[in-house]
């Protein structure tokens, strides 16, 4: 609950995702920066189809999910920028240092 109120009061949201088990030197991240808001109940079925992909056996979460009774709104998050951890070495994009760089997730990916 305490987080479903922050993000109404301060909606910024910063979002890492990377794996935890990979060896120092080959990490790999992609960040998002993201905008939090309240949806209605009848908004919740409209955005399920882009937060929740059918993969690995998941299933896109209904409305008929949310929990009744709820004291918190659902929230949804709108991606407005992305990076990309980019490993010092790369032998593409690589710049002797680790950085983050940006990307587009709509472009086809460069060969590396």
């Amino acid at each position: 609950m305490h987080h479903s109120l922050n993000l109404i009061e301060r909606p910024g949201v910063e979002i890492e995702i990377f794996d935890s088990t990979a060896a120092v030197g080959d990490g790999e991240a992609v960040y998002v920066a993201a905008a939090a808001r309240p949806i209605r109940d009848d908004e919740l079925g409209s955005v399920s189809h882009e937060a929740f992909r059918t993969t690995a056996g998941a299933r896109i979460f209904q409305p008929e999910d949310a929990p009744q009774g709820r004291s918190t709104p659902s929230l949804v998050a709108t991606a407005r920028s992305y990076e990309v951890h980019v490993v010092g070495s790369h032998p593409v994009h690589g710049c002797g240092v680790d950085t983050r760089q940006p990307a587009d997730p709509t472009r086809a990916a460069l060969a590396s």
